[in-house]
């Protein structure tokens, strides 16, 4: 991008800075314009929210340009079709049963995000690709398809025929297609090689939806079967928007239905297909929830309690300076830090039933911050705080937990006032507090930090109907 200018950088700089509750309207994504005029449009699309942004950003191109067409790539008039093609084809064409309804929510689990591109589609895990599927990935499955020992348990172990190999691409790719998801590609991420396939499916013979997978033989025991079926565990209850899946397995085949146990299912009946017999396993999407500890559910993030181990998870968040601006003069925590904090928060929950939530955003699957109330002893109150990875800033989603969480706090828990602290220059912080209507206070200095002290009672909360807004 060398040589562009950012307009919405432009735009975007002056008082809003680095935050460490950041909030307010969502930014567009960027428009490019080089010294010649000409507009570049980056774009991912991730869900519909992202696919909304891109057509509106496509407004407010040939509005600020005058580009006559579309504005795509390498100039401004020249095929003029070829964005809004491609953007239709992703919203309606792969993926008609998700433009229909509303955006879906969900989650945070080892499923680093789905990252859509108009036309292309995948998910990522720590070690794998989970990608669709290619006439050209024909030679890839075929040794899978053909070992005798993967097709133990499919099928007894007869390999599979060419055109069972070609039949099977096509069927994903249809339901790719159709409904916007399918038995994944596995692409080792370290070897570029694909090790296997994992995903859901429609099933052939009843209503519903199934989970399954597949792995080559030298990828046996490494736990790449687990970690593709979390994934595509999460994308099914989250972008999918499925309320229930099922995975069936021959009884003796005590691999898969030890991953059955490990994703949260439980045994439910038994059966037959194609001759041999199976064992049935469920989980509902609110099972499914329950085992990530979720407390509470907004339109667009997971509010879910803390676990040993989640230190490794936080790093990303209190390791980045600029996250940590106005919370520790931007010193990054150590690992002791976060250990001894979310040691911390878990103590709190057990004691009070409320802590700093961790904060997972649906869309993308990842950890987005935290938020929520603890105790503040020096203070004998009770405070509200929210941090957020710089890549969520902007787009409201401090404001949507901290809602939330407070509705939560002056209910369940019966609040009778809570209060929330910032450094004076945390101009973004401050917003949200009297979005959420708190009110200045006054100064205090704490740890030798001047900050500015504001609080909102029970009363005031309810009569405001703020916890009721969008």
């Amino acid at each position: 991008m060398k040589g562009l200018r950012n307009q919405e950088a432009d735009k975007e700089t002056g008082d809003r800075g680095p935050v460490n509750a950041a909030d307010g309207a969502e930014m567009a994504l960027p428009i490019l314009v080089d010294e010649n005029g000409q507009v570049d449009v980056e774009f991912v699309v991730v869900g519909l929210k992202e696919l909304e942004r891109v057509f509106a950003l496509k407004a407010e191109v040939l509005h600020q340009t005058g580009v006559q067409g579309n504005p795509i790539r390498g100039g401004r008039d020249a095929a003029a079709s070829e964005l809004n093609d491609e953007l239709f084809n992703c919203a309606f064409h792969a993926f008609p049963p998700l433009y229909a309804r509303p955006r879906l929510t969900a989650l945070a689990v080892p499923c680093k995000g789905l990252q859509s591109y108009c036309g292309h589609m995948q998910l990522e895990t720590e070690r794998l690709w989970l990608k669709g599927w290619s006439d050209e990935d024909l030679d890839a499955f075929r040794p899978l398809a053909t070992d005798p020992e993967v097709l133990k348990y499919i099928n007894g172990g007869v390999p599979w025929t060419e055109a069972e190999l070609v039949e099977y691409i096509g069927r994903q790719r249809g339901h790719l297609e159709k409904y916007g998801y399918c038995m994944w590609r596995l692409v080792e991420k370290a070897t570029g090689r694909m090790v296997g396939f994992g995903g859901i499916q429609p099933l052939k013979d009843a209503p519903g939806t199934e989970i399954g997978w597949w792995l080559a033989r030298d990828c046996w025991g490494r736990g790449l079967a687990t970690e593709a079926a979390r994934a595509s565990l999460a994308d099914a209850f989250t972008r999918c928007g499925l309320s229930r899946l099922i995975a069936v397995a021959m009884p003796a085949n005590s691999a898969s239905r030890h991953i059955m146990d490990k994703l949260g299912m439980t045994y439910e009946s038994t059966g037959a297909r194609k001759g041999f017999d199976i064992v049935v396993y469920g989980i509902s999407r609110e099972a499914w929830l329950a085992t990530l500890g979720v407390q509470m559910e907004t339109e667009r993030l997971l509010l879910c309690a803390w676990r040993e181990g989640d230190d490794e998870t936080l790093h990303p968040l209190t390791g980045d300076p600029e996250v940590m601006r106005y919370t520790n003069q931007g010193v990054p925590w150590t690992d002791d830090q976060r250990r001894n904090w979310i040691r911390r928060q878990r103590g709190q929950f057990e004691k009070l039933g409320y802590c700093y939530w961790k904060l997972i955003d649906k869309e993308s699957l990842r950890l987005a911050g935290f938020c929520g109330i603890q105790s503040l002893e020096w203070a004998r109150e009770t405070q509200a705080g929210w941090w957020l990875a710089r890549e969520f800033w902007g787009r409201g989603l401090a404001t949507e937990a901290a809602r939330a969480a407070l509705s939560d706090g002056f209910t369940r828990a019966g609040l009778a006032r809570v209060v929330a602290l910032a450094i004076p220059e945390n101009r973004a912080s401050r917003h949200v507090m009297e979005k959420l209507g708190f009110e200045y206070e006054r100064d205090v200095v704490e740890d030798g930090i001047g900050l500015v002290y504001y609080g909102i009672s029970s009363e005031k909360w309810r009569a405001s109907g703020i916890g009721l807004a969008p």
